[in-house]
Formats: structure tokens, sequence, C-alpha cells
């Protein structure tokens, strides 16, 4: 598409800035608006191409239902002259993968930060029932403000609580993919989860865990292989970092977080706590308490002092001033005033004067002590046990802490174990308690934006409460505690009550509507959909309703399930050509040939079994519906596999 060109009489065309495997993307200057947007249009040789004419419009509805900072925003889809475009949010950056290749890989800091603000995007994204299904750093855009935003809904699938079967079109990109996704098996929202793991370990380390020659061969390691341990392949890498790289990876989704809030409140504990396990925080914690209170009670030594007087011998006393000496004080200061020549007398007191001070200085100054461990006292234990070890402390800063109470020590200079002379102080920070803020107002927000709302002032959503409400929408907040322009500490949970709109709702007719579009208007109306089953029709194509379960216009209650069949398309066929001097060698001979294919169930059918010599070229007829894996055997040994889209 020319530059300059005006689409839909709005959109002015600049520059080409992206090309994707089915669009390019274009920069446009949106002329009603006057800002600048980007132009997703697929490519003129999927236009006619109802797969992807489908895959496009699905990313279309997907990212139009999400708003949040962290989600690549959709503003308008329209087609025109029979180009099918989406408009787009500009985010002026790279990719997150463009991002790590330059860096080699990344900081853990700035990695927990990219994974806290994507799991915050697929919060969003899973709470209005949308699993991405194929995150990788190639659909994370970083903006200039180094800000990472998920884009690319492409495959993305609609789902309610129950886990639904991926179709065979939606396989997502196979360095990244959840095992359960790589065996067609059935996904929910840990399949994301699992994704963004591996996206963490490649930001961690650089590498991905799993590389292979074909695309099967690293779907299969998904399948088979356990993700290395982290820890295993960058050894500095912080324990409670590792923990969250290495749940999120786990093979099975049950052993992996359950949703991405858990990720979030992981993370958060990760960055303020990261060189500790996860699973010991506490066990850790008391351990060291015992530590401080042992220390606490330790005595200092004693100290031991001495005074090294010099005497001058030309000054020792005769026998009259011994004599002398026997008088009493009175004598002795009347006899001094007296006394003609002071000067001598005068010289030689303030000499000895001098040199007692200057030894007793410098044993005070240069005694050392051994500082004790204050960290976590009040202010009076921390005054007691310094007392006791003959040492003083300044204040050296206070700072908000969630975790060490008000008025308590956070941290020392020197540390606990060094030795200090006794006359310079020792240093602490102490604590403020946690940093007061006010609670933010969140009444008539929707829940993944009352999420973002407290997460970025330091809050932590612990529980969200969802009942049915007259005066709200679906997802809408109508309450919350604590209450909005409270005082509360950083850190503090917080409950949301969360509208499921009202009580009744005539049930709208989904027959004949695609899968996506029929969850898309349930989700809307706040219905949930309990139960979905595919079935082979005459009447419908693949993936569109056949019948629902209430009927409908039926009057029912939101708490009501609803129940889709969705038909599974007729079987189709494809051939494949096998050459079978590419697969043998040696002198030509019989061989027995079969092809098996696995299916998205998991099972296998053997298609086709025959005898053929073996510099003969055959075609082999395969049915099947959806992604399927087929694998060649030569006299039973595997020679050959691949992946057919019937």
């Amino acid at each position: 598409m020319s530059s300059s060109k005006l689409l839909n009489n709005r959109y002015r065309i600049l520059a080409r800035i992206g090309v994707g495997g089915m669009a390019v993307i274009y920069k446009a200057q949106d002329t009603l608006l006057d800002r600048y947007v980007a132009i997703k249009v697929l490519k003129e040789e999927f236009v006619h191409n109802e797969q992807f004419l489908k895959k496009f419009k699905r990313e279309a509805q997907a990212a139009a239902r999400l708003t949040h900072p962290n989600i690549v925003n959709v503003f308008d889809v329209g087609e025109e002259d029979g180009l099918h475009y989406i408009v787009m949010e500009l985010v002026e950056g790279k990719t997150l993968k463009e991002y790590i290749e330059e860096r080699g890989c990344l900081t853990w800091k700035e990695t927990l930060s990219i994974v806290l603000q994507t799991a915050s995007a697929l919060d969003a994204a899973h709470k209005n029932n949308i699993i991405h299904r194929d995150i990788k750093p190639q659909n994370i855009l970083m903006s200039e403000e180094g800000v990472p935003k998920v884009t690319d809904f492409g495959i993305a699938k609609a789902v309610t609580s129950s886990t639904v079967t991926s179709s065979g079109d939606a396989m997502g990109s196979v360095h990244y993919i959840s095992p359960e996704q790589a065996r067609g098996g059935f996904v929910d929202e840990r399949s994301d989860l699992y994704s963004l793991g591996i996206m963490m370990y490649e930001m961690l380390t650089g590498i991905l865990p799993y590389v292979g020659d074909t695309v099967v061969s690293i779907a299969i390691q998904h399948i088979q292989s356990n993700v290395p341990q982290i820890e295993n392949v960058t050894p500095n890498i912080p324990q409670a970092v590792a923990d969250v790289a290495n749940k999120l990876t786990m093979k099975h989704p049950e052993k992996r977080y359950q949703n991405a809030a858990e990720v979030m409140n992981a993370v958060i504990r990760a960055k303020n706590s990261p060189y500790e396990s996860l699973e010991a925080v506490e066990e850790k914690e008391s351990k060291k308490e015992k530590a401080l209170a042992a220390k606490a009670n330790v005595q200092p030594k004693a100290v031991e002092e001495g005074i090294i007087l010099a005497q001058n011998p030309q000054q020792a006393p005769s026998a009259v001033e011994e004599e002398k000496d026997k008088r009493t004080w009175q004598e002795k200061i009347k006899a001094f005033f007296t006394q003609k020549n002071k000067a001598p007398l005068i010289a030689t007191g303030l000499i000895v004067i001098f040199i007692i001070a200057m030894v007793a200085y410098g044993l005070i100054v240069n005694k050392k002590a051994e500082v004790p461990n204050l960290a976590g006292m009040t202010m009076e234990q921390m005054e007691e046990t310094l007392d006791k070890a003959g040492l003083t402390y300044t204040v050296k800063e206070e700072q908000s802490s969630l975790e060490v109470p008000k008025g308590s020590i956070i941290s020392q200079s020197p540390q606990a174990g060094e030795f200090i002379k006794k006359s310079l102080p020792v240093e602490v920070v102490v604590s403020l308690g946690p940093k007061m803020i006010p609670m933010p107002e969140v009444i008539g927000q929707f829940e993944v934006n009352a999420r973002s709302t407290l997460e970025n002032a330091g809050l932590i959503v612990s529980e969200v409460n969802k009942e049915f409400n007259e005066q709200y929408d679906v997802n809408i907040v109508f309450n919350q505690t604590p209450a909005a322009h409270t005082e509360i500490a950083e850190g503090s949970n917080v409950i949301l009550f969360v509208s499921k709109g009202k009580d009744t709702i005539t049930l709208p007719g989904l027959v004949g509507k695609t899968e996506e579009a029929a969850r898309a208007e349930l989700t809307k109306l706040g219905l949930p959909l309990t139960s979905v089953k595919y079935e082979v029709s005459t009447e419908y194509e693949k993936g569109f309703v056949i019948s629902q379960e209430p009927a409908a216009n039926k009057l029912v209650e939101k708490t009501q399930g609803v129940t889709l069949i969705i038909s599974k398309g007729k079987v189709a066929t494809k051939s494949i050509t096998i050459k079978l001097s590419e697969l043998v060698s040696g002198p030509t001979r019989s061989v027995k040939v079969k092809v098996d294919t696995i299916g998205q169930d998991g099972n296998t059918t053997t298609q086709y079994e025959s005898t053929h010599q073996s510099n003969e070229i055959i075609t082999v007829s395969l049915k099947g519906v959806g992604v399927e894996y087929y694998k060649i055997y030569i006299d039973g040994t595997e020679s050959q596999s691949g992946i057919i889209t019937f």
C-alpha cells in the first residue's frame, strides 16, 4: 500500500514499519483525532483465505475487549476495497525479543518488572475470559519508556473457567508453547503462564530451554522433558527469582501458579526478598529472630586499662622535701604561694598531666569491640546492647519499610561480627514503618482497571467477591475495603466487590454464530458457559454453534449455566507424497510402509499400510480434522514426521 493513501477517508498512511506472518504494519495519522496510530493490514494473498480472515477478525475482537496499560489498545477495525485492517495504538519502540538480543540477557530486577507487568496484562485478559495462547517476546512491544505491551491476539480464544480444546490452527509459537498445547490437549490461563515462564527463562539466560531442527522435535521436548532449573543455568540468579521461573515452567499445569494474580504476588515477594526461598521465608524469619535474641545476651569483655608514668631521677625528692611532705595540705598550699620561683613546679605538673591524658586517650581511642547484630531491635534494645558493648550509635537515616516495625533497626554499618574502635559510632537505619498512602477510589471502575490502579499504588488485591447488583453493570467494582481516601499502609491487602450484573436476563439466540462470537456474547451478558460439546454437523461448518441449552429467548438467572454444542466440521482429506528412495538407502528392495496420524486428542490412527519397492514414489491420502502430526514408518522404524493441516 502506497504512502499518503487515505484509508476510510480518515487514516493517512505514512510509512511501513513492520511485516508479520499474515499482515503488514503501517504508521498512519488519524486525521479525525490528530494522532499517530499503527494499522495492521492483512496481506493480499490471504484476503480470500477464510481461515486467515477468521484469525484476523478474531484478533480484532479479542483485543478490542481489553483496556489495560500493558496491552496494545485497538481503536478501530474495518475493510475498504478488499483491504482488511485493524487500527491500534502506536508503540514507538522495539519488541522484547530484539531487546533481549541487544543485551544478551536482562538483569533479574528488570526481568521481574517485565514479568510483573506482563502478568498484569494476562490477568486482565483472563478476567475477560480470553487466553492469548501465543505469549512470546516477539509479541511484547517495549515502549521508549521501557513499558511492555502485549499484542497479537490473532490466535486468542475466549474461554470460561472450564478448559477447552485448542483448535488445530492455533498452536502458538513452538519455542514457547505449553506441553498441553503441543499435544493438542486442553488449555486454560495456565498455558499462558507456562509461555510467560519460558519468556522469563530467556530473559534471565539469553537462551531458550529447547532447540531442535524441526518444530515437531521442539514440541516433543516440551511434552516429554522438564525445563532445566534456572539456577543450574545461571548460578547468580537470586533464589526467590529462580523459584518464580521454575514454578511457571512446570510441565503439569496443576503444579504451576494457577492464575496471573498468584504470579504477581510471587514476583512482588521476590522483589522484596530476592535471596530467600519463597517456600521457606517464615522458617528463616524464625531462625533469624532466635539468633538475634542469642546475640543480644552476649556480654562485652571487660576493658583493662593501665597508666605508665615516667619519673625524672634528677627530680627525686630529697630527705628535706620528704619531710616537708608530712605537712598538712593547708601548709603545703601556703608554702607553694610563698615560694619565690614557682615556674619549674608548674611546668613539671603540666607535663605529667599531659602525659597521663595522652596515654589514657590512646587506650580509649584504640580500644576495639565486636559490633553486635542490631537488625530488628527497637531503639531501646539497641541502646542497651551497644551500651553493654561499650559502643555508641548515630542514626544515618530513616526509611519506610513493609517488613520492619516502626522504630526498629533496618540495617547497620559496620555489619554484625565486625570490629570497630570504641571511639567511632555504629551507623543505623531506623524504620518509619510502612509508608502510609491514601486508599484510591476504584468504585465504578472495571475490575481489571481497578486492579491496575491498586497495584500501581503498591497495594495487593487479596480477594474479589462477585455479587449480583442492580445498579452496576457486569465486572464493575461497586464496593471496596478499605474505603476510599482512608490512610492505608503500602503493601496492604484490598478486597474488591465486583458486580455480576442483574439477576435475570433473556438468553439470546446463539445457533449459527461462531464459537468465539457466542462466547463473547455470553461473557458480555455475564452468563457462565458451563459446558462445551463438539459434534459433527451436516448443516454447519466447523466452529459454528449447532444448538444451545437453555433455548433462545428464555428468561434465565445469571447464575444459570449455558451449554453450547459446536460443530466439529466435516472430516477433510489431504495427500502427502512419499519418495521412498530418500528414506531407504542401499539397493532396491521390498519395504513395508506405514503412515500414522496423531490427532488433537492424542490418539494414534494408522491411515496407510502396504508393501512397495524402495525406489517407488507413492501418494497417500490422509483423513483428519485441524492440525495433526503424521509419522512414516519403513519396516517398523520411524523414518519421517511432520505436521499436516486439514
